[in-house]
């Protein structure tokens, strides 16, 4: 029910009033949209003139280096700085966008009266000039009923003393709803074609931060390209970019139209507020019916403000996000290219140090031992010394070259990793690649100045176009320029080796020339000719050296240059839809393929599966019955060590070493160095970075990290190593037994390099005094013996740690079946705050892990099809020689899987193990045959046990084996010999430990014995 409320007259709006309440709130919404767009201005003008600062401090050296380093610099900035203004793209309603103006118009619409009723004016009886003919019409019949209406009262008057008043009819006005009208709703009607001016103005700021960056681009690119631009151009150049007139223009605009519409929108409310007030006079008469101002009118005016707003927000907001993703696009593929340039100026660097490096300490290392032999031969040809000279430096001089100077040239030549800088650069640019939106916005033009139709646009994937199209040809480029390499380093190598050969042939040459009679001079002109003959091998050296640096400069720069120029024409949008359209065409010829394919295979493969099925079936039936024969003692089948298999595991060395050096070293079973071949472990890694955040804060964080030996501890580490700064680290390998207090000491007094450490007080004090420390023990299994009072070394270690806690962050390193066993015996997780257990590899990063390595080698690999079940071999018949290469790599990873059980290092020497040969640039890949391992069963219990203690110490020696054993060292020298001899362990130095090729099969010997768990 409305309440009503009688007045002699309405209460006026003041112009001061409706300003504050209408027009401030509105305005303020638009220059919050000005503010914002002066502040992007402002801060690209800041971006593009810190990069003409920075440019101009860029001294020659190396400049084009640092100027690639600054404009990626630039791109990184312009990027961040787009995504700080612009955070999220959304909808934006027209309460969120005038949210001041809908509330403080609200507050006051809501605290008018809804309804006033006042007399209405003479006016409203008698015809105005201004009126219309109907209203002349009209007007007297209205009076003529009023007169009629007040006759009773003025019949009654002639009777009265007190005469009564005979008002004019009242009128009952909706001042709530009027006002909302004309002041809620059509003034913000009329105002909102400033509002589309001004996403007009936010365009074109856009656009203007666009073009200069473009210009910026132009003139770089022909900086790099060195055509018509020299440094003081370019820099001329940025420098008229950086204070571009129009900034400063645009600005002004901006500053300008906020007055401009201040201004108009001012005698929009001046005409609205006359008419409303004419408006309050006329409703309810017959000149103005109240039901304009109905609530479904009212209703249909709001309706129809939104819907004006929302065709202006919508259609500039698909014009503004395009263009956004247009800018943003751009910067991604600029940060790629100007990315790549700089891993390619590194790696052009690092190359070049390094040969340089291997040229200086080494090569000329040999020619100066050849410089030296000849500098005396004169000398001792004066005092007829001359043989047994040239003898006596013949056999230094070979001796040298074979066990010093060719190993160590070798050894550098390969050390320099130069296949591995090449996957560097491959990782990094991926990387770039990587970080890219997959999901952004095409328009089909290329101005931004309208508001577009949704229909317009459509979304693509940018990171696809470059994975897809451009970056397998640079992929396949480095992968022959890493083959290349490795071909050229093997040539350099034979020709390292043949060095020694070719000096000691022309020396002993000389020798006999003496023995022939020749003269002195001869033999001085022989002996200087064959040195010289050697010298030529290490000048040869040199060149090949050179020109290898000069092929990766020439080849990377080429192949650098292409992909650059193709990720750049994608800035180019009918370039990514004709990319677009091609890589659509591929993707529906080879889902078409891919359902034909597996068609055929479904029809192919159920014969086998049925057949396979069947010969499951007869064999379990097989099996039962032969241990049932078995059980009974109808059947005994001794299982013994086949001489197949320990050739097997004795060859195994022998079997590697004849691979290509350079693969050899990319297996080795060592910790990583390099990232880049790192695979899982990122939750231990944020473990123990966890663990090292908690410690910094003052809390107890001692931490135990336990895995299976080869599951990648000593990797972790060195990368979680890497990020620990401004602390002082002691970390310690343990490769022998420390079981007792003089070891404890010992071991300490090694680790913190001091001359004396007496007791355990001394090694409380030497570590909670002075900085904070990190201290890393590795393989803790050796630091206890599994003997009465074996448990010394680690019982004080571990009390140390509980003392030493908030001055020193432990991290020790355990194999995860140690680490059981002295959780039952000693209860070694108590000590720890956090116990970080390796997970499991999948089997997908197993297969990673083993192809990142044999990518980097540059060698092309082939799987030979060997050792094939009957099913296999039907299943790569009628197969591409593509699709079967395809099916016996996923056949031997499956093997490989089966052997290794996410053990890393026994993946990596299973891999080695498997290679048959190397034919050309090939390695070639033979699946190992199954191989009866049931003889373990049946070793003698020392044997068992004795694999048992290793498998917890990780190795031993004699005298260790023999305090274990309770026994004398001659026995424990037989038993551990016999296991040498089978291939069960392996002898280096004086220690024992298990064959890595048997240490799956030990391991599930001992749990079947029920040993380990």
């Amino acid at each position: 029910m409305q309440l009503i409320m009688r007045m002699n007259q309405v209460p006026p709006l003041t112009k001061e009033e409706l300003n504050q309440v209408f027009l401030t709130p509105f305005i303020d919404g638009l220059k919050h949209e000005v503010d914002k767009q002066k502040s992007l201005l402002s801060k690209t003008e800041q971006a593009y003139q810190s990069y003409y600062e920075r440019i101009v401090r860029i001294e020659s050296k190396n400049e084009i280096s640092k100027f690639i380093n600054e404009t990626e610099w630039l791109k990184s900035t312009l990027y961040a700085i787009l995504e700080n203004e612009f955070p999220e793209r959304r909808e934006i309603h027209f309460s969120e966008e005038f949210e001041e103006f809908v509330e403080s118009s609200d507050t006051f619409l809501n605290a008018q009266p809804e309804l006033i009723e006042i007399e209405q004016s003479k006016n409203r009886f008698y015809s105005l000039p201004e009126d219309s003919f109907k209203l002349k019409l009209l007007k007297p019949l209205k009076r003529f009923c009023y007169n009629l209406s007040i006759v009773p009262t003025k019949t009654a008057n002639l009777f009265r003393t007190n005469k009564k008043a005979t008002p004019y009819w009242s009128q009952k006005i909706p001042y709530r709803a009027i006002a909302t009208y004309y002041f809620g709703k059509r003034f913000a009607n009329e105002c909102l074609g400033f509002f589309e001016e001004m996403q007009q103005l936010k365009c074109q700021a856009l656009n203007l931060v666009t073009d200069i960056d473009i210009d910026i681009n132009r003139e770089f690119n022909l900086f790099l390209e060195n055509k018509e631009h020299d440094r003081a151009r370019f820099i001329e150049q940025i420098e008229e970019f950086s204070k571009r007139k129009k900034v400063a223009e645009l600005n002004e605009i901006l500053d300008k139209k906020l007055e401009y519409w201040r201004d108009k929108s001012s005698k929009h409310l001046d005409l609205l507020l006359i008419e409303f007030n004419t408006c309050i006079s006329l409703v309810d008469t017959i000149e103005l019916n109240e039901q304009k101002f109905s609530g479904s009118n009212l209703i249909s005016e709001a309706n129809q403000l939104l819907n004006k707003y929302n065709r202006i927000f919508n259609g500039w907001k698909n014009t503004f996000f395009a263009q956004i993703d247009d800018f943003q696009v751009d910067l991604e593929l600029y940060h790629i290219k100007y990315r790549g340039l700089q891993q390619f100026q590194l790696l052009q660097k690092s190359c070049d140090a390094r040969i340089k490096s291997t040229i200086e300490n080494k090569i000329i290392a040999i020619e100066k031992e050849f410089d030296a032999i000849e500098e005396n031969l004169s000398v001792k040809a004066e005092k007829n010394e001359l043989k047994p000279y040239l003898e006596a430096e013949k056999f230094k001089l070979n001796r040298k070259l074979e066990k010093e100077l060719i190993p160590q040239a070798i050894e550098a030549l390969y050390n320099q990793n130069l296949p591995q800088l090449l996957d560097r650069l491959e990782f990094k640019i991926k990387g770039e690649i990587e970080k890219m939106n997959i999901k952004r916005i095409i328009y089909s033009k290329s101005k931004y100045n309208k508001p577009i139709n949704k229909s317009e646009l459509s979304h693509f994937n940018p990171r696809e176009l470059v994975e897809i199209d451009i970056f397998p040809k640079f992929l396949k480029i480095n992968a022959e320029l890493k083959s290349k390499i490795i071909n050229d380093l093997e040539d350099i190598k034979l020709k390292l080796n043949d060095l020694s050969g070719i000096s000691d042939y022309n020396l002993v040459a000389a020798i006999s020339s003496i023995d022939d009679n020749q003269s002195i001079e001869e033999v001085i002109r022989i002996t200087h000719e064959g040195l010289l003959r050697a010298k030529s091998k290490t000048i040869e050296v040199r060149e090949k050296l050179s020109q290898i640096e000069k092929t990766i400069y020439t080849t990377l720069q080429s192949a650098i240059t292409e992909f650059n120029s193709k990720v750049i024409s994608l800035t180019e949008n009918e370039n990514i839809t004709q990319i677009r359209l091609k890589i659509a065409k591929a993707k529906a010829i080879e889902r078409t393929d891919a359902y034909k394919k597996k068609v055929f295979e479904n029809i192919k493969g159920f014969l086998p599966i049925a057949f396979r099925y069947i010969k499951s079936k007869a064999n379990q039936v097989v099996s039962i019955v032969d241990d049932g024969l078995k059980k009974v003692g109808l059947k005994n089948e001794p299982q013994k060590l086949t001489a197949e298999l320990s050739d097997y595991l004795a060859q195994t060395d022998k079997a590697i070493d004849k691979l290509p050096y350079v693969y050899k070293r990319l297996y080795q079973i060592k910790p990583l160095e390099e990232e880049i071949f790192f695979e899982g472990r990122e939750t231990e890694l944020k473990k123990l970075n966890a663990a090292y955040d908690s410690w910094k804060k003052g809390n107890y964080s001692s931490t135990c990290m336990h895995g299976e030996k080869g599951s990648g501890a000593s990797s972790l580490v060195n990368l979680f190593q890497r990020e620990l700064n401004g602390v002082k680290i002691y970390r310690f390998k343990f490769d022998k037994a420390y079981y007792r207090e003089e070891d404890f000491f010992s071991f300490f007094k090694t680790l913190l390099n001091v001359d004396k450490v007496d007791c355990f007080d001394d090694v409380v004090q030497l570590l909670c005094n002075g900085k904070k420390k990190v201290i890393i023990l590795e393989d803790l299994q050796h630091f206890y013996l599994k003997k009465i009072e074996g448990f010394t070394a680690i019982n004080l270690l571990f009390e140390l740690i509980s003392i030493s806690s908030e001055n020193v962050f432990w991290l020790v390193e355990i194999t995860s079946y140690t680490y059981k066993y002295l959780e039952k015996t000693i209860g070694i997780e108590r000590y720890f705050r956090y116990n970080i257990e390796l997970k499991e590899l999948s089997n997908q990063q197993i297969i990673n892990l083993i192809m990142k390595r044999h990518r980097v080698s540059g060698y092309n690999l082939e799987f030979e099809a060997s050792d094939l079940t009957g099913l296999e071999i039907r299943k790569q018949k009628m197969k591409s020689p593509q699709e079967k290469q395809a099916l016996l790599k996923e056949l031997f990873f499956a093997n490989l899987n089966q052997f290794a059980q996410s053990n890393i290092s026994l993946a990596l020497l299973f891999w080695l193990r498997s290679t048959k040969s190397v034919d050309g640039n090939t390695i070639v890949m033979s699946r190992i045959r199954s191989l009866n391992f049931n003889f373990l069963n049946t070793l003698s219990n020392d044997s068992i046990f004795t694999l048992h203690v290793l498998l917890l110490h990780n190795s031993l020696n004699v005298e260790e084996h023999a305090l274990v054993f309770h026994q004398s060292e001659t026995n424990s020298r037989r038993t551990l010999m016999v296991l040498v001899d089978h291939g069960l362990l392996k002898l280096s130095g004086d220690r024992y430990s298990i064959n890595r090729l048997l240490y799956r099969q030990v391991v599930n010997v001992l749990i079947n014995k029920n040993i380990i768990h």
